[in-house]
C-alpha cells in the first residue's frame, strides 16, 4: 500500500501539505527496502523541493551512486543539495548584509534581471550575488570553476532556473538573452514583485538587501520607460 501512494504521488504530483505525508510514506517504505533507487531518488527531489533534511539526501545519494547507473542525475541532485545547504549556512552564521553597487564595481548584472547561461543554454532570473565566489573550496573543484578563465575571483550570482532548480553562476557564463521569457519557478514570487516584460521586480526585502541594482537594470536594459512603470508596481 505504501509503494502504491508512492507511485501515485510520483504520477499525479502532491501540493505542499501533500508532499508531506508522501514523505512518511517514503521514509516507511525505506526501513523495509532501503536500497529502492527509483524511491530514495524521488526522496531526495521531495527533501530538496521542502528544503529539509539536506545531510541525510547527500548521504543515500552518495548511496545511491553505488548501485544506480544514472549518474548525471544522481550528480545533478548532490549539486542541487550542496548549494541548498550552503545556502543555508550562509544565512545561519550571518545576518544578510546590504550590497552597495559602489562597493562591488565588478558585478556587471543585478537582481531582477533574466539571464542565459553560455554553455548550458538555460534561462534564470538573478536573486542575489557575490562579488567573489563564497562557495566552499571543494564545491569549486566539483564545479569546474577552477577551470574557468576568471576561476572563483569574480562575481557569482544566485539563480532561480527555469527547470525548477537554484543554481549559483559565475558572472562570465552569464550573458542577457535577445529575448527574455518569464522563468517558470516555484521562488519567484518569494523574491519578486512582478514581472515587468524585460526583468523581475524585486520584492521590498530584496530591494533593501540591494538599493542599488533597479538602477543597473534600467542602465543595462536602456529603459527609462521601464524604470516609471516599475516605480508605479510598487507603489501600488
Amino acid at each position: 500500500m505504501t509503494r502504491n501512494l508512492i507511485i501515485i504521488g510520483r504520477q499525479q504530483g502532491f501540493g505542499q501539505g501533500q508532499l508531506l505525508g508522501l514523505r512518511n510514506a517514503m521514509e516507511l517504505y525505506l526501513v523495509i527496502s532501503p536500497d529502492d533507487a527509483e524511491v530514495l531518488m524521488l526522496q531526495a527531489r521531495v527533501n530538496l523541493h521542502l528544503n529539509v533534511d539536506l545531510t541525510d539526501v547527500i548521504d543515500n545519494l552518495q548511496r545511491t551512486e553505488s548501485f544506480d547507473n544514472r549518474q548525471a542525475l544522481v550528480a545533478h541532485l548532490l549539486e542541487e543539495a550542496r548549494r541548498q545547504m550552503l545556502n543555508y549556512e550562509s544565512e545561519k552564521k550571518e545576518k544578510r548584509k546590504v550590497k552597495q553597487r559602489s562597493d562591488n564595481p565588478n558585478v556587471a548584472f543585478a537582481v531582477g534581471m533574466v539571464m542565459r547561461h553560455r554553455r548550458y543554454n538555460y534561462m534564470c532570473a538573478i536573486y542575489g550575488w557575490d562579488s567573489k565566489c563564497q562557495a566552499s573550496q571543494e564545491w569549486i573543484y566539483q564545479m569546474g570553476v577552477n577551470h574557468l578563465p576568471k576561476k572563483d575571483k569574480q562575481p557569482f550570482y544566485n539563480v532561480l532556473v527555469d527547470d525548477g532548480s537554484n543554481r549559483y553562476a559565475a558572472q562570465e557564463n552569464l550573458e542577457i538573452p535577445d529575448s527574455v521569457p518569464e522563468i517558470a519557478h516555484p521562488e519567484v514570487g518569494k523574491y519578486f514583485h512582478e514581472f515587468a516584460g524585460k526583468h523581475y521586480i524585486p520584492n521590498n526585502e530584496k530591494l533593501s538587501e540591494y538599493p542599488g541594482d533597479m538602477e543597473i537594470v534600467h542602465k543595462l536594459l536602456n529603459s527609462d520607460r521601464e524604470e516609471a512603470t516599475d516605480m508605479e508596481a510598487l507603489s501600488s
